[in-house]
């Protein structure tokens, strides 16, 4: 029944450990890819559980390794020498020696690599100093953090000769008040990382005090005493416990090493998905949006304000010089000259704001339509195509002026203005003169309601070529953003899918581990 349910884990294990490959494979995350075929290769491979043998240089790995095999399996030395790992066949396990957490950067990387693919770690430190090392309970909350089963193993270096040596290492009031250090270290650290207390989780398999160099060296004594000073040595409860804890567990504590990594990757994925730049993109789209609407907004305002009061001025000067009898020409060209003159300024002005305002970074698609002019520069120069988004207002440094087509030149009103005042200064005498100067009147009164009329028509001619002008570039620009924007919507919506897949195999993930942990 208890196979019958661990091959039932398993199978689920390497479902999901499959799913994962195939959803990384769809959002190309070839590097976790292949860090999950690893994982899903080792899962489906291993045979026997890896006890990883890890801790302080120089605190007794080696040696420990040595005393449990009661043989010399392990290199030991004074110096950092364990450069690579060191595997060992003991009891049905692998027994794995690795460089201490304080040797050179590249010994510890291998470490790294070796805590995520073992199933249990055994954390050696000594009683010399390393039970007191802050670096060492940082080391040790992390990797019960993981989830690893762990049991830290305090080995005798440093012996109190007022003690009877007599009394096993384990009993030694000396070892047992550092046991109780040891525990009050792990609390404090356990709660400066926010978990729950080491004692109490239930993949901390507890402080095991130890004299390897005692349990290795008792190999070269008689068989009686050997055995005394073995078993003195601590060495031996620690190897019943391994039986006893380790073997007990040992098929979940293989399934869980996968269900680990398959989940550190995992949060890797998603944290990496989840500062993709897409979702940047899309914000400086609808703030560049923003921006352009605002700029024709402000543009059309100051062409509108300013346009009509310079066409207001310009007739005003019409009406004045017809009411004194002269005649004047070329106000359309006045009209057209100062309107380009001012739709120049403003525009220039414009651009000015936009270059402050337009971000092109997340742009690289976005290009400007244009009709005529100078090529514009390539897609890889920023300056250029904010000179593209820019270009919304400065066209018209090289555009033809603002047709305004007037239904009656303004010369000939002007012309007629003048004779009506010639009639009112008239001293000719006249049959009625009464119903002559009603007749000038009403006929004053005609040309100025026409006057007026296209006075209406010229500012609405011009408020439909400011109209036009912002429409023809201000709209093209808008039109493509959105373009964009619908492209960079659908792209967020199968991204913001993706990602909703990731954290749902993660949940998957903790849910089965928590039942793996059941089974323990």
């Amino acid at each position: 029944m208890a196979t019958m349910l661990i091959d039932n884990h398993k199978q689920t294990i390497l479902n999901l450990l499959q799913e994962g490959e195939a959803l990384l494979q769809r959002i190309g995350d070839q590097e976790n890819v292949q860090k999950l075929q690893t994982v899903h290769r080792e899962a489906s491979d291993k045979k026997s559980p890896q006890i990883m043998f890890y801790g302080l240089y120089n605190a007794g790995k080696s040696t420990l390794i040595n005393a449990l095999c009661r043989k010399y399996v392990a290199e030991t030395d004074d110096v950092p020498c364990t450069a690579a790992i060191q595997t060992v066949p003991w009891e049905g396990y692998t027994l794995i020696d690795t460089p201490g957490i304080n040797a050179h950067a590249e010994h510890t990387e291998i470490a790294e690599k070796e805590i995520r693919q073992s199933d249990v770690i055994l954390f050696i430190m000594d009683n010399a100093d390393t039970f007191d090392n802050a670096t060492v309970y940082q080391a040790i909350v992390d990797i019960l953090k993981m989830g690893k089963p762990l049991a830290v193993v305090l080995n005798q270096k440093n012996v109190d000769e007022d003690e009877d040596p007599n009394i096993p290492v384990p009993d030694r009031k000396a070892i047992q008040r550092i046991v109780g250090k040891i525990s009050s270290n792990l609390e404090v650290q356990s709660v400066k990382n926010g978990m729950q207390i080491v004692g109490k989780a239930n993949n901390f398999l507890g402080i095991f005090p130890v004299n390897a160099f005692t349990a290795y060296m008792a190999r070269e004594c008689s068989r009686e005493e050997g055995d005394m000073l073995y078993q003195a040595s601590g060495v031996l409860s620690l190897r019943n416990a391994m039986n006893e804890t380790i073997r007990r567990s040992e098929l979940v504590y293989m399934l869980r090493t996968p269900l680990i990594n398959l989940r550190d990757i995992l949060r890797e994925a998603i944290k990496h998905y989840q500062a993709a730049a897409i979702y940047g993109e899309k914000q400086q789209l609808a703030e560049n949006r923003e921006h352009l609407l605002e700029s024709r907004q402000r543009l059309r305002d100051r062409l509108m304000a300013d346009g009509l009061r310079k066409i207001e001025a310009i007739l005003e000067e019409v009406k004045t010089a017809a009411a004194s009898g002269q005649t004047i020409t070329g106000v359309d060209e006045r009209l057209n000259s100062q309107l380009n003159a001012l739709l120049k300024e403003a525009a220039e002005q414009e651009r000015a704001i936009l270059q402050t305002e337009i971000k092109v970074d997340t742009m690289s698609n976005y290009r400007a339509i244009t009709s005529g002019g100078p090529a514009h520069p390539t897609q890889e120069d920023d300056s250029a195509l904010l000179g593209d988004l820019a270009q919304v207002v400065a066209f018209v440094i090289d555009t033809a002026p603002i047709p305004l087509p007037i239904p009656l030149p303004i010369s000939i009103i002007t012309a007629a203005v003048r004779l009506i005042f010639h009639l009112f200064k008239s001293d000719r005498p006249e049959d009625d003169p009464a119903r002559k100067s009603q007749e000038r009147l009403a006929e004053y009164y005609r040309w100025l309601n026409e006057f007026r009329d296209q006075e209406i028509k010229i500012k609405a001619t011009y408020e439909k070529s400011v109209n036009d002008f912002l429409a023809q570039f201000y709209d093209q620009q808008l039109t493509k953003i959105d373009q964009s924007l619908a492209e960079v919507d659908g792209n967020c919506a199968e991204h913001t899918k993706n990602l909703r897949m990731l954290e749902h195999l993660l949940l998957c993930t903790s849910d089965e581990m928590a039942a793996l942990s059941m089974v323990a």
